[in-house]
């Protein structure tokens, strides 16, 4: 039974050692791989500094809550407690980046991902790309002393100068070894160069030279503005009166800016105004803008005289009117009912208020038909009950989208309820016609030139 059970155990032993066998693996040229995982660039640099590509490990296998870890200086993996998984702090990568768990790291981190193309910076000459640390990506343009800048063009006095934290020149300065070009002034001023400048671009006074005589209109003398050098405007003279205006009482002198003189009246508030008498029932009236009364308005405390209407009519003031000057049919008026025939129906005039005439009902007539081309429909009279005739109506005729073509235009025949083309005419280049004597000169409407015709046809 002993023998048996050697034998048994020999045997599991056996069957463990062949199933396991791909347990371990010797690692020799393939320990690169747990170096290009890693993404600490100390690790990485450390582990070349080892020279892993000689060293042939054995990869060992891990107990439960164990995990595969290349230590830092090490070029074989050894087994490492790590946090479970779910013990890893949320990671959350942003932009370009994905989480990845290296060989040397119990938890992912997150890395730039690979085969990502970047965008194109497009750094100027004399700059290179610059990706910051923990960026996947440049993001400005350094200085980079192997590439030249481009050429810097100056004024005449000046030289390429490149400010402090800049890699290139941006702007120009003074040039001690370059002379000014010469800069001609007109008479009485000199040449000026502005603070910051190398040179002068622009001209002052020069105090030794007379200014030329400077002529105004009366009540105005010559003005110099600041930075000139001579006067080149007038301005008033305070020492010369101006005409009298005249205003009316209620108004006061107006004086526009920049002239010297009032030129208009305007009202005034402490200056009464001259009396304005209206007609019986209308007072005074000033219009918006106005200071004085101009025109009347209707009084609405005056009384107006009683105007007696006969019965079906009410007064009626006209427009502009303060009171009524006639009588006109009130629709408010019950009329009495004018009994008509049958087939009749009332109707009322223009001269009455209520209706006394019976006309025949036009519900009650049976109209013949009347069949109309396209473009026109039945037409009826006023007062009659049938159409009799018809009547152009272009309401329900469609027309199309018309184009005409170059030397045609658009017209609206008197004829037709759609636009036609026509050729459009050049009176410019008909001949002066005259015609033999029994002529005339004729205008063909479908023609742009007139023709000689017989003055007998």
């Amino acid at each position: 039974m002993t023998r048996l059970n050697n034998l048994i155990l020999f045997s599991f032993c056996v069957i463990l050692l062949s199933s396991n066998r791909n347990l371990f693996k010797v690692f020799g040229d393939d320990s690169n791989q747990l170096n290009s995982t890693s993404t600490d660039n100390s690790t990485v640099a450390a582990a070349q500094d080892l020279n892993c590509d000689s060293v042939r490990c054995l990869i060992p296998v891990c107990l439960p809550g164990y995990s595969l870890i290349r230590q830092p200086n090490s070029c074989c993996p050894q087994c490492t407690i790590c946090p479970p998984p779910s013990q890893c702090p949320y990671l959350r990568c942003s932009g370009d980046r994905i989480p990845f768990k290296a060989d040397d790291k119990c938890c992912p981190e997150c890395i730039c991902r690979p085969n990502t193309p970047c965008p194109f910076i497009g750094c100027a000459p004399g700059y290179t790309e610059y990706t910051a640390p923990g960026d996947c990506c440049p993001s400005k343009c350094v200085c980079d002393p192997s590439t030249p800048c481009l050429p810097y063009f100056c004024p005449i006095g000046q030289a390429p100068y490149t400010k402090p934290g800049d890699c290139c020149p941006s702007s120009c300065s003074c040039d001690p070894r370059t002379p000014c070009l010469p800069y001609f002034c007109p008479n009485g001023q000199v040449p000026y160069t502005k603070p910051g400048d190398c040179c002068p671009s622009s001209c002052k006074c020069d105090p030794s030279y007379p200014c030329r005589p400077y002529f105004c209109p009366n009540g105005q003398v010559p003005y110099t503005r600041p930075g000139d050098c001579c006067p080149s405007s007038c301005v008033c003279d305070p020492h010369t009166p101006c005409p009298l205006l005249g205003c009316a009482p209620g108004y006061t002198e107006y004086t526009a800016p920049g002239d010297c003189c009032p030129s208009k009246c305007v009202c005034d508030q402490s200056t009464p105004c001259l009396p304005y008498f209206c007609p019986n029932g209308q007072i005074p009236y000033t219009k918006d803008g106005d200071c004085c009364p101009s025109s009347c308005v209707c009084d609405p405390h005056a009384p107006c005289p009683y105007l007696n209407c006969q019965q079906g009519y009410k007064p009626y003031t006209a427009p502009g009117d303060c009171c009524p000057s006639k009588c006109i049919c009130d629709p408010s008026y019950p009329c009495k009912p004018l009994n008509c025939p049958d087939g009749f129906v009332p109707i009322l005039n223009d001269t009455n208020c209520c209706p006394d005439t019976c006309v025949p009902n036009c519900n009650l007539v049976q109209c013949p038909i009347i069949k109309c081309q396209p473009g026109y429909s039945p037409y009826t009279e006023i007062g009659e009950c049938c159409a009799r005739q018809c009547k152009r109506d272009c309401s329900n005729i469609f027309c199309p989208l018309l184009f005409c073509a170059n030397g045609f235009e658009s017209y609206q025949p008197d004829d037709s309820c759609c636009k036609q083309c026509r050729q459009t005419c050049n009176t410019a280049s008909c001949i002066n016609l005259h015609c033999l004597p029994g002529q005339k000169i004729y205008q063909d409407p479908a023609l742009c030139c007139p023709t000689c015709i017989s003055i007998y046809n």
